[in-house]
């Protein structure tokens, strides 16, 4: 069984994973496992297969957990006859921005890009929107708090219509998150 779309992320105590399945056919069950090096493993849950003849099935675990560390997660997936296989490692880490939760709406734009940006820790954030040819337009930098946040990025009806790149810049851990948007009159 391949799982290319096993993700997970943390958000204020609470430890998220999903993934999906479109053939479980001989699997028992999947285990989540973390570790703290990457290397040793140990199990904190269990996960039950869904007994539905859908063809696609979708997995949420929810654990309560805070993230003092940089912690290494993987599924482990066992078969009914104890065989097993593993999924790939995810590197969840303390403050960092929640990628997979980024969202600049509404997308196309006309004058104005909202971001929402969660995060795990107040922070400064840098936002760039950048045309095709790779100059920046505009550069905004911002501290945000803990928890949902919204940023603004205003005046951009003087803009060309045309393709741009918003990029988020996550200064703790250095991380960034990339957006294509359309902008248009």
């Amino acid at each position: 069984m391949f799982l290319p779309n096993f993700s997970g992320y943390f958000n204020i105590g609470q430890l998220l994973f999903n993934w999906s399945t479109s053939n479980e056919r001989n699997v028992h069950h999947f285990e989540l496992e973390e570790s703290r090096d990457g290397v040793l493993f140990t199990p904190i849950g269990s996960i039950a297969i869904q007994a539905t003849p859908d063809l696609i099935h979708k997995y949420r675990y929810e654990m309560n957990k805070q993230l003092m560390l940089t912690t290494y997660y993987r599924l482990r997936i066992v078969d009914n006859d104890g065989k097993e296989q593993y999924s790939r490692v995810l590197i969840l880490k303390p403050g960092n921005l929640q990628r997979s939760r980024v969202k600049g709406l509404p997308n196309p734009l006309k004058d104005v890009i909202t971001i929402n940006c969660p995060s795990n820790s107040q922070e400064v954030m840098k936002i760039l929107l950048t045309d095709v040819y790779g100059h920046v337009t505009r550069t905004v930098q911002w501290e945000i708090s803990a928890g949902e946040n919204s940023i603004a990025m205003g005046n951009l009806g003087h803009l060309p219509s045309g393709m741009y790149f918003l990029s988020i810049h996550d200064k703790v851990n250095k991380g960034q998150v990339f957006f294509k948007i359309q902008k248009i009159k």
